[in-house]
């Protein structure tokens, strides 16, 4: 029986039943979307490995941008690095600094005045919370 209906629902069952029911809604939303995203990739022919296309059809317009994911193997870049020029290197390759929070967290706490230092160069701000809402069986 769905608990909404139930006079007696709380209203947190209320809110968690609405929520299940609004993720499935998006849920099933962002699959017909992606389906129809692949209707029209379909339609519009080959494309490019890597480029924006537009296609017209009776007053719509397809924008299509198609490219490549590239990620860099960072240990095997490490083993041939001597072999690339620094003036090169440093053209293609950027150096993207990324914390490790649990070893933050360690040095906020024993180390305050390295800590001190180091966040002149953090920013942080609170994250979205997030919800999930499940379904338990009851104690008879």
């Amino acid at each position: 029986m769905n608990a909404s209906v139930l006079p007696f629902a709380t209203p947190l069952q209320q809110a968690c039943e609405k929520l299940a029911a609004l993720k499935l809604a998006e849920h099933e939303a962002n699959l017909a979307r992606l389906a129809a995203e692949n209707e029209v990739l379909a339609l519009v022919g080959d494309l490019p490995a890597e480029g924006t296309t537009h296609h017209d059809a009776a007053g719509w317009r397809a924008t299509v941008t198609t490219s490549i994911r590239r990620v860099v193997d960072a240990d095997k870049l490490t083993e041939i690095a001597a072999q690339i020029p620094d003036a090169i290197g440093k053209r293609l390759l950027r150096w993207k600094p990324e914390l490790v929070t649990r070893e933050l967290r360690f040095v906020q706490n024993n180390e305050p005045e390295i800590y001190s230092i180091l966040a002149q160069a953090i920013e942080a701000k609170p994250a979205k919370p997030s919800v999930k809402v499940e379904r338990v069986e009851e104690a008879a």
